[in-house]
């Protein structure tokens, strides 16, 4: 009787993997799991934790995993990760910055493509205008004004520079 196993396809490109177990993937060449190593290996990144809760309740997602979409199960969600991010304690906030700073300051070494560096480094600069935002702010005279839980997201910055906390 003949064993049956599950296909499997690259995160980044779809590709069918082959059943053999390999570290990176045939066509793409992208690495399917983190390398072995002694001392290091990935944490549990609060992205990924997010994209798991909003696969459970949002159907408009292609990884969803449920028929129903849950809108105030995702409000809700997204209450508790701005929340936690608020009040989470200082060390969890610099560890997570110092991280992205160690992967940045790795990538032009890094097996990656163009496509990812370039997606990395969008990321990365829009961290800096949060930093120098925040530093002018507090540079001008800014206050921590109440500290109540509610997000605040930026509108693109195709729309003459406003955003949702300046409107």
């Amino acid at each position: 009787m003949a064993t049956a196993s599950q296909t499997a396809f690259c995160p980044k490109c779809g590709a069918e993997l082959q059943a053999t177990k390999t570290d990176k993937c045939q066509v793409c060449n992208t690495p399917l799991a983190p390398p072995n190593n002694e001392y290091f290996g990935s944490p549990d990144y609060l992205w990924h934790q997010r994209e798991m809760h909003l696969d459970n309740c949002d159907t408009s997602r292609p990884t969803a995993l449920t028929k129903e979409h849950n809108l105030k199960k995702i409000e809700e969600m997204e209450l508790a990760l701005s929340s936690w991010a608020r009040v989470c304690p200082i060390d969890d906030k610099i560890a997570a910055l110092r991280d992205a700073h160690l992967i940045l300051s790795n990538v032009v070494h890094a097996p990656v493509g163009v496509d990812d560096i370039r997606k990395l480094t969008t990321i990365g600069k829009a961290i800096g205008k949060l930093a120098q935002a925040v530093e002018d702010y507090f540079r001008s005279g800014g206050q921590i004004y109440d500290r109540e839980i509610g997000r605040v997201q930026a509108w693109p910055d195709d729309n003459d520079g406003g955003n949702q906390a300046t409107r």
